[in-house]
């Protein structure tokens, strides 16, 4: 009688204090979860806040030099164009031996070498005119567009007529085909890249010619 009396006295007591230990484990677990939760929730604002001020960097960059992109597009699309150039180096050499009292005899062109990220023809000719200014425009090359060096020169004079046989080498190269992230932050060009650009600038860009479009024209009869 005692016994049970006892028994009923610990299951009284043990069975609240099995709810509570489960309800304080349960309690436990949830606010361990809820707060995992909240970091992580945390760590993805943080995430979030983060790429926004990268995205506005690049918008308030972009609206800065937006009046700038579009000519300095122009000028490095013309100094390393995207295809062999040849043909334009040419027309460049022609035009500036035109202006120079120099004689252009013959052109030949190489095959193009575009086997690493920056390919270049080479440019070979042969001119003549005076000592002075065949030397003159032999160095002024150097300052047109397309991008070039003076891999040889020969020259040679008789009587008062110099003559050279020059190969000069032609850059080129493809324009990127991967754009950076989108949440890659934007970095300014550094006083080295904007010396360098200010260079390229300063070469003297091919000139092309645009024909005006012409509108439907009248056809006279041949048997009027």
């Amino acid at each position: 009688m005692k016994k049970g009396l006892f028994g009923a006295s610990v299951s009284a007591i043990l069975v609240p204090s099995i709810y509570l230990l489960v309800s304080i484990i349960l309690f436990v677990f949830g606010a361990r979860t809820g707060i995992a939760k909240i970091s992580e929730q945390g760590s993805t604002l943080n995430d979030i806040r983060k790429t926004q001020g990268i995205l506005q960097q690049k918008e308030n960059l972009l609206r800065e030099i937006a009046t700038e992109v579009s000519s300095q597009v122009d000028v490095l699309a013309n100094v390393v164009p995207e295809k062999n150039p040849a043909l334009i180096m040419i027309s460049q050499i022609k035009n500036l031996a035109a202006v120079s009292g120099i004689t252009i005899t013959t052109f030949k062109i190489s095959a193009a070498n575009d086997a690493g990220n920056v390919s270049f023809v080479d440019v070979s000719f042969d001119a003549d005119g005076d000592l002075v200014s065949l030397v003159a425009f032999l160095k002024t090359i150097k300052t047109l567009a397309p991008l070039s060096t003076i891999d040889t020169v020969k020259m040679n004079q008789q009587g008062g007529v110099a003559s050279a046989n020059a190969r000069i080498r032609v850059y080129f190269a493809g324009y990127p085909t991967k754009l950076p992230s989108l949440t890659e932050a934007v970095n300014e060009l550094t006083g080295e890249e904007e010396g360098l650009f200010d260079t390229l600038s300063g070469l003297s860009l091919p000139t092309f010619t645009t024909l005006p479009p012409q509108g439907p024209s009248v056809r006279e009869s041949p048997f009027d």
